[in-house]
């Protein structure tokens, strides 16, 4: 212990000191009746406090844990929850909302699934692989592979990127969108509707244009927006 004060492990220190911190800040805000403050799980069937419950603290899953509810610091291999509101860190994190609710926070992990069709998270989603959301992300999705959301409000970075609304910046090899507002820089570039902004790509297509697309082949399938139905490096629509 005396070692560990005089600060020798200090990587140690900051990690107790972040969840420590994390349990006592989130804690207070859930009536004893509704949380615990503390979960540990091997299977949803093998764990501390029920699925039924939610967590306000700190959970650690050995393998799976399951809960309605996380608020503060969750770790472990999967981690899953109807709503995740705090630090998240696993191999897989799921999140599946029957009751639609908005999550905010930072996950970290392998994979980020969220299965919220009309829930809304909020904060940024990094994965080694793919962050999957079946409804709203305002903030961050970062991934090797996948990004994919319903109706983001931010920033797309990965080898694909996909988003029925797209308000904001998707950077990655394949971007695509059902309407795009703001920029799309990959080397394609594909915006089913109306694209308000700027692309910027070896090959930009969409179906109306309003703004600029840069790129090798630009292609805008409704003449009336733009003025030009083809064109090479340039195209300007209003």
């Amino acid at each position: 212990m005396a070692n560990f004060y005089k600060g020798e492990n200090p990587a140690t220190a900051v990690v107790l000191s972040v969840v420590i911190l994390l349990v006592f800040l989130v804690a207070p805000c859930c009536r004893a009746d509704e949380c615990s403050h503390l979960q540990m799980s091997l299977l949803p069937n093998v764990q501390l406090v029920s699925e039924k419950s939610s967590i306000c603290g700190a959970r650690f899953d050995f393998f799976w844990g399951q809960n309605r509810a996380v608020e503060g610091f969750d770790l472990g291999i999967i981690n899953g929850a109807e709503s995740m509101n705090g630090v998240q860190i696993g191999v897989i994190n799921l999140l599946a909302s029957k009751d639609l609710i908005d999550s905010w926070g930072f996950q970290f992990a392998v994979i980020n699934d969220a299965i919220a069709y009309d829930a809304q998270y909020t904060g940024a989603q990094v994965s080694l692989f793919y962050n999957s959301n079946g409804g709203d992300v305002h903030g961050l999705q970062a991934a090797l592979f996948l990004d994919r959301a319903r109706d983001m409000r931010g920033v797309q970075i990965a080898f694909a990127n996909s988003a029925q609304d797209m308000r904001g910046v998707q950077i990655g090899f394949a971007n695509s969108a059902q309407d795009m507002h703001g920029v799309q820089v990959a080397l394609w570039n594909y915006t089913l509707g109306s694209c308000n902004g700027l692309e910027i790509g070896l090959f930009n297509s969409c179906q109306t244009l309003h703004g600029v697309q840069i790129g090798l082949v630009n292609l805008v399938t409704s003449r009336q927006s733009s003025f030009y139905y083809f064109t090479p490096l340039i195209n300007v629509g209003f």
